[in-house]
This record gives structure tokens, sequence and C-alpha cells, in this order.
């Protein structure tokens, strides 16, 4: 028995009642946001934002902004063309060629020997839970608590 309550798992929730939800949250944070407009409106006023109303909207300086957005669409196409066109490259170049080679299986005598302990302590220290070990300068190991 599924225990699952679709509150705590929206996947459980069929698509359509998942936009349902979806919409009725972006329009009432449409709404709070509309409430706040006065309080946002005043603010706007005491620092002196009615100087971007003059220059944007009284001397038309909207048309010389939706000039630069294009100058910026350009620009971002031409970098997303050059990315493409790398990872691309890149495809091309190592398709079907694995570089990535996992390391070897590190056997437990050559960790014994790298550092200077018995195999049988080793194989106990593998069994507990927790130790601390304890290095000396050289960065071999002086004693371990168990």
């Amino acid at each position: 028995m599924n225990t699952d309550l679709i509150i705590d798992d929206p996947g459980l929730q069929k698509l359509r009642h998942r936009y349902a939800y979806s919409a009725v949250t972006l329009t009432f944070w449409v709404i709070w946001i509309y409430l706040w407009l006065p309080l946002i409106s005043f603010l706007s006023w005491v620092v002196g934002l009615n100087l971007f109303y003059k220059e944007m909207i009284v001397q038309n300086g909207y048309q010389l902004f939706f000039g630069l957005v294009g100058w910026y669409v350009l620009v971002v196409l031409i970098i997303g063309s050059i990315l493409l066109g790398w990872a691309g490259y890149n495809l091309f170049r190592f398709r079907g060629k694995e570089r990535r080679k996992s390391s070897g299986r590190v056997e437990k005598t050559d960790i014994a020997r790298q550092f200077a302990v018995d195999i049988h302590q080793l194989n106990t220290w593998h069994q507990v839970k927790r130790l601390t070990i304890h290095q000396n300068e050289q960065g071999d190991i002086d004693y371990v608590e168990v």
C-alpha cells in the first residue's frame, strides 16, 4: 500500500493539476505584487525615479534602448554560436574515444605496504566504525585510536 501523500510528492499529481496549481500560484503572486504597487510608486518617487520616466518615456529614450537591445542580442548570438561550435568540434573530435579510465583496484596489501602497517592491523581497522589516525610531520602513521 502506497502511503505517500500527494502534498509530499507532487509527482503523484496529474499533469493538469500541477499546471492548474502553478497558474493559481502565479496569479496570486501577481495580485500580491499589485497590492505593493502604491508603496513601490511612492518609494520610486522619493528616490527620484521620475527622472527615469522623463528620460525614457517623455524624451523617447526607449528607442535608443531597443536599438541597444538589438546589439546585445547579436553579441549573445555570436557568443552562443562560438560555444556551440566549440562543443560540436569537441564532440566530433572525441566521439567514441573514452579517455577517462578508472584507477585500478587497490589491494589491502598495497595500502599496508604504503603506510608501513601490518595487514592484520589494517583488516581490523576496516572492521571498526570509527578510528582516529595520528600522523607525524612526514605523513607516516604514528598511532591509531580505535
